[in-house]
């Protein structure tokens, strides 16, 4: 009985995350049936003299049709509007401007501005005292998304798009009482966010257009702008097509194709995964990092590749082991879980030492050091040592009142470093000391 209880109550907390991330759908149009509906979608449409807002069959996102809107030169421009009352707006679209587009807006930047969309509160005087409007610049080519409250400057920002391209823009509103930032996406890619400086006194958001609704500077001849799946909700719903799920994890193995437990290579260390699947949206590369810990452990240094394999060449110690992590990434950017790979120990076989150590130098200069004045420390360098079957995995050095003694202090493991400065000792004048140094191998002997 007390299993069953518990199992409720899991699937009851599930039904309530699930619940808090759906968005509400304020309006959806494709476009793709009979003409713009102003009854039960849109609440409105301006169609000024000489511009046009219709259905277009030949150019669309996907679908049976796309929005094509056709403005004038005197200004204006046709539009379609939705009135609201929301907190927090989120509005979804996709927009193409044909080839030729433009070298027909003024060549100087901030004079040429078509605006594709408009978000607008009323909060005081019954105007459009705040805004967020989305506009395509002639000068810079840059879709730009701007804010404005009535009584300050606009902030603003921006992205180059090309000419006969299909943009997918997002646009989130968060409720003015609460956030601090407008976020906007392209092609599901998060933009630099707009501090909202004068927001918190928005209110609720209560009129949207879309279409163009608004320009600057006088075209030379009418623009075409193209138009498609418009959704308006208040919060983020992705875009068509977006992977919303990431790639499913990879195994990894050492070596280059079965798994190996040990490698005899001190230069180079391969390790191979299986291919990761995204049915949504493909696999787009993969990162790998090689260290001597496994995910979770450590920081990792991340490489890419598009292969389910790599060869990492470099030195490696002999008697370490090495870990490779690798994560899958698809189209939109999502990652899989990182995976590590069970290690593999670098192993030769060596039956020599390492070569004698030529000179060891009292002090830290090239020059040996006869004496010193200091009673509570000492130092010395030394040449490197050298072993070509497993190489140098380190030195130790220890300090006597003979030569070879540890009297004083004790062997001491020193890395791969050939100087050592060894204070809090307690030195008597007048007696001689000596620094004995050591190389080990990387299979331990001396």
């Amino acid at each position: 009985m007390k299993l069953v209880r518990f199992i409720i109550v899991l699937l009851l907390s599930v039904v309530c995350i699930q619940s808090s991330l759906q968005s509400t759908e304020i309006l959806n149009d494709n476009f793709d049936f009979g003409t713009l509906d102003t009854t039960t979608k849109w609440s409105g449409k301006t169609e000024p003299a000489g511009c046009s807002i219709t259905f277009d069959p030949a150019i669309k996102f996907q679908g049976n049709n796309g929005l094509k809107c056709v403005d004038s030169t005197n200004g204006v421009g046709p539009y379609v509007y939705k009135n609201i009352s929301n907190y927090s707006v989120y509005m979804r679209f996709y927009f193409n401007m044909p080839a030729g587009s433009f070298i027909k807006f003024p060549n100087v930047e901030g004079s040429g501005e078509r605006m594709l969309a408009r978000i607008v509160s009323s909060y005081g005087n019954g105007t459009d005292d705040m805004f967020m409007e989305c506009v395509v610049r002639g000068g810079s080519r840059k879709l730009r998304i701007q804010y404005k409250p009535w009584e300050i400057a606009s902030e603003d920002s921006s992205m180059l798009i090309q000419e006969a391209t299909w943009y997918c823009v997002e646009i989130y509103m968060p409720d003015a009482r609460t956030a601090s930032y407008l976020r906007w996406w392209m092609n599901g890619i998060e933009q630099t966010k707009i501090g909202l400086t004068g927001w918190s006194t928005a209110g609720v958001w209560n009129k949207v257009y879309f279409g163009v609704p608004g320009q600057t500077g006088n075209s030379t001849s009418a623009m075409t702008y193209y138009l498609d799946e418009f959704i308006l909700s208040d919060s983020r719903i992705y875009a068509i097509g977006q992977d919303i799920t990431p790639p499913t994890d990879v195994s990894v193995y050492d070596g280059t194709w079965a798994d190996i437990d040990v490698s005899s290579s001190m230069t180079q260390i391969s390790a191979n995964w299986t291919a990761s699947t995204d049915p949504e949206s493909g696999i787009s590369r993969y990162w790998y990092s090689l260290s001597t810990f496994t995910y979770g452990s450590g920081t990792l240094n991340w490489s890419s590749t598009t292969l389910t394999g790599v060869t990492k060449t470099g030195s490696f110690d002999v008697g370490t082991t090495y870990y490779f992590t690798v994560k899958a990434e698809n189209i939109w950017g999502d990652e899989s879980t990182p995976a590590s790979s069970d290690g593999q120990v670098i192993m030769i076989n060596d039956s020599t030492p390492p070569s004698n150590i030529v000179a060891v130098r009292d002090g830290l200069l090239v020059t040996d050091t006869a004496s010193t004045y200091e009673t509570d420390k000492l130092s010395a360098n030394w040449d490197v040592s050298s072993d070509s079957e497993s190489g140098i995995n380190s030195y130790y050095y220890a300090i006597g009142t003979t030569a070879g003694g540890a009297d004083v202090f004790g062997w001491t493991n020193n890395g791969k470093k050939t100087k050592a400065n060894v204070t809090g000792l307690n030195l008597s004048v007048g007696q001689t000391y000596y620094f004995s140094v050591k190389a080990k191998s990387g299979v331990g002997a001396y």
